[in-house]
């Protein structure tokens, strides 16, 4: 019974985070919260077994397992994710990380776009202080593939040495072939 509640605690911290409660996240979740490897792999059973609690879907294509809470939290507002087309964030956002990362070109960001978007969310930039850590992890996946203001090293991802103005204003929207050409060679 209290490992369910726990369990459920974590859920609804990624459900703040707007982050979509894929096994593996809410098992990263778990280590975080002090749970050992073993007892995170007992997770799907647990919640498996207890359907009026949780939405238990299987894997299918190229799909990971989710566990979802079967009455999401009033104050849920949706997933994020890269597959929304718009770019939902204004152009002033951009223009303050740019000029965040122009004056900050050495530093380098550690754990991929999720730890990018933690080290983010601890610097506490104005521009973004308002955005769960889903919206970050989606910043941060826009400012790579979209606006060119970050690039990944490894798994490290760190600041562009590109024209900022180019970046922000998507001088590779009028030619996204040259931009993504451009953006593959550096």
């Amino acid at each position: 019974e209290q490992r369910l509640q726990v369990v459920q605690a974590c859920m609804e911290t990624l459900y703040r985070d707007r982050i979509e409660p894929t096994l593996g996240n809410i098992q990263q979740r778990l280590l975080d919260f002090g749970w050992s490897f073993e007892e995170v792999q007992c997770v799907p059973f647990h919640c498996a077994r207890e359907p009026g609690m949780f939405e238990f879907i299987s894997p299918e294509d190229d799909e990971p397992c989710r566990i979802f809470l079967q009455t999401p939290p009033c104050w849920f507002d949706g997933w994020v994710g890269m597959d929304m087309n718009e770019d939902p964030y204004p152009p002033t956002l951009w223009e303050a990380l740019g000029d965040f990362l122009s004056s900050n070109a050495s530093m380098v960001f550690h754990g991929g776009i999720a730890g990018a978007a933690a080290a983010l969310q601890q610097l506490g930039l104005p521009c973004l202080q308002c955005l769960s850590l889903g919206e970050l992890q989606d910043v941060v996946g826009r400012a790579i593939a979209e606006h060119g203001l970050l690039a990944f090293s490894g798994n490290d991802i760190r600041p562009r040495r590109v024209r900022l103005e180019q970046a922000l204003h998507g001088d590779a929207a009028g030619d996204r072939k040259a931009f993504h050409a451009a953006f593959r060679l550096s």
